[in-house]
């Protein structure tokens, strides 16, 4: 007899009885053949992943530097491998000094006094593509350190870059912590200034 309050035994919907009293169906050869494709999807996509984290280890091949140039500029050039299809940063960097000065109208350097060291950290970056190999070269420019801004010259003189000097190495680098050093470079615009 239920009970008024209606907590006597309940049936269960008729859905729910025959999902309990279903069995399971044997593995046929359609669905031996659904897992065997899903399955060897998952190997050949995590096969894949391998792959391609394996290709992404960047390593320099080479690099070198040529310059300065008449500007003060120096080219540190480079060939990395191992790039994958990855758009990479590479950085080049070191010291410099640079030795500016004033010079007339003439070409000559009145007074030995109109000159100003600069010295620092300089640098310079570029995102290169890499090819279908995953490989990319390229240079990067390196300019030299700026004057300092209480350097002036006198009316009727220019300020001019008479020297500038990358010290050796010049580092080349990538995210990943690979690195090529080159060596550095001088050059001397003005030699005749004192």
């Amino acid at each position: 007899m239920a009970a008024a309050n209606g907590c006597g035994p309940r049936r269960l919907p008729e859905k729910i009885k025959q999902s309990l009293t279903t069995q399971q169906q044997p593995l046929t050869t359609t669905n031996m053949k659904r897992i065997s494709i899903i399955s060897l999807t998952i190997l050949a996509f995590v096969g894949l992943m391998a792959t391609n984290a394996r290709a992404q280890n960047p390593r320099f091949k080479s690099c070198s530097s040529s310059g300065p140039n008449s500007s003060g500029d120096l080219q540190a050039c480079f060939d990395i491998s191992g790039l994958g299809q990855t758009p990479t940063t590479i950085t080049a960097s070191t010291t410099a000094t640079a030795i500016y000065g004033c010079v007339n109208g003439g070409g000559q350097c009145p007074n030995a006094a109109n000159k100003s060291s600069s010295s620092g950290t300089v640098s310079a970056s570029g995102t290169f593509t890499p090819d279908k190999n995953g490989r990319a070269s390229g240079c990067l420019t390196l300019s030299p350190p700026p004057p300092i801004t209480s350097f002036h010259c006198p009316g009727g003189q220019t300020m001019v870059l008479i020297s500038v000097t990358y010290n050796s190495p010049i580092t080349l680098s990538a995210p990943n912590g690979a690195t090529c050093t080159t060596g550095g470079g001088t050059v001397n615009n003005f030699p005749n200034c004192p």
